[in-house]
């Protein structure tokens, strides 16, 4: 998993809704439980967490506080979204003040939580995407440049002479953020 959401909600139907969305993306998704659950969800993949997403209502407020404080204090710059079935100005304006910049409100009818999820959640999956294959006739023609072919020759026929076992080791880069780069490796 390289790109993980990271989930508090209550709500079943909703939580269904963005499960079902965020898969679909193929994200990774970690369920915050509890405190001690957050905390060992931020050790063990706070790198890779990229968006969080709460849902506040007016019974939960001091709960999302203090996570939110420590989300904050762990991965600052990972984006955090609010979910909010009731839009009264005292929930939207805790989340303010919470410093929450991308709050989404959820519709009174259910029919209609597809769609404003996954318009809402699009902009990350795109973010986030898949990389683009290389295609087959830039990997032939890699394969056909004279220096590749030479160093594989090279690498062979040592391996032959000191009767060595061979491994190959391909790598592909990707278009994705610097610093985050996938790698195949075949062995």
């Amino acid at each position: 998993m390289d790109d993980i959401v990271l989930l508090y909600v209550e709500n079943r139907f909703l939580k269904g809704v963005l499960l079902k969305s965020i898969t679909a993306a193929r994200i990774g998704v970690l369920e915050i439980v509890d405190r001690d659950d957050l905390n060992l969800k931020l050790s063990g993949f706070g790198p890779q967490i990229r968006l969080v997403l709460l849902e506040i209502t007016d019974e939960n407020k001091d709960i999302i506080k203090e996570k939110l404080d420590r989300i904050k204090e762990v991965i600052p710059q990972t984006p955090v979204m609010a979910l909010v079935s009731k839009d009264t100005a005292e929930i939207v304006g805790f989340a303010a003040r919470s410093g929450i910049k991308d709050i989404l409100y959820i519709p009174k009818s259910k029919e209609l939580y597809r769609k404003v999820i996954q318009d809402k959640l699009q902009p990350y999956y795109d973010q986030w995407s898949a990389p683009v294959a290389l295609p087959q006739a830039a990997l032939s023609d890699l394969i056909k440049k004279p220096d590749v072919v030479e160093t594989l020759t090279v690498a062979l026929k040592h391996a032959q002479r000191g009767n060595y076992p061979v491994t190959l080791v391909m790598a592909c880069l990707t278009g994705r953020r610097a610093g985050r780069r996938r790698t195949s490796i075949i062995d």
